[in-house]
């Protein structure tokens, strides 16, 4: 098994921590504390080709409504970073 080094911020290391962990989803508003992180996830090749769903919502309330509406369509919700 091959360990690739990188260095990242960290915002991006939890990005890529959560990638790496089996992430399903993430949604996120513009302006959160967390922007960073979604748009690494956004940018990634990995999650593009993993399929991880990511929409940027219009708010707090969406983006939670959009997440609970990932889980209940059999998909484990974006904060338990499992797949």
């Amino acid at each position: 098994m091959s360990m690739n080094k990188l260095l990242l911020l960290g915002d991006e290391a939890i990005a890529q921590g959560a990638i790496d962990a089996g992430l399903s989803g993430v949604y996120a508003y513009p302006g959160t504390p967390s922007t960073e992180i979604m748009e690494y996830v956004q940018a990634s090749k990995q999650a593009a080709e993993l399929g991880i769903h990511r929409q940027w919502s219009a708010n707090e309330k969406t983006a939670m409504e959009a997440a609970i509406g990932m889980s209940t369509c059999l998909l484990q919700p974006p904060w338990l970073f499992s797949r």
